[in-house]
């Protein structure tokens, strides 16, 4: 099996602005006509949109080989 876990450098976050609205019984969707990005400096995942946002990451490669394992050792 190849080592599978790659570094990667984090160049750019964004996050989803439509708002959710009603599609259903307890079923909520973005809506379509307000669809678009906002470029974040950091991720607030439990509070953001209630903790359901949607993030875009844009990253770069590292050149560091590929590891098997996340530990220290690698």
């Amino acid at each position: 099996m190849p080592a599978l876990i790659y570094a990667w450098d984090v160049i750019g976050i964004a996050r989803q602005v439509a708002p959710f609205v009603p599609a259903g019984p307890r079923l909520l969707v973005r809506d379509e006509a307000k669809l678009g990005w906002e470029e974040i400096e950091e991720t607030m995942a439990w509070s953001d949109d209630e903790g359901r946002a949607d993030y875009v990451l844009r990253c770069e490669l590292l050149l560091d080989e590929p590891k098997r394992s996340r530990g220290r050792d690698g």
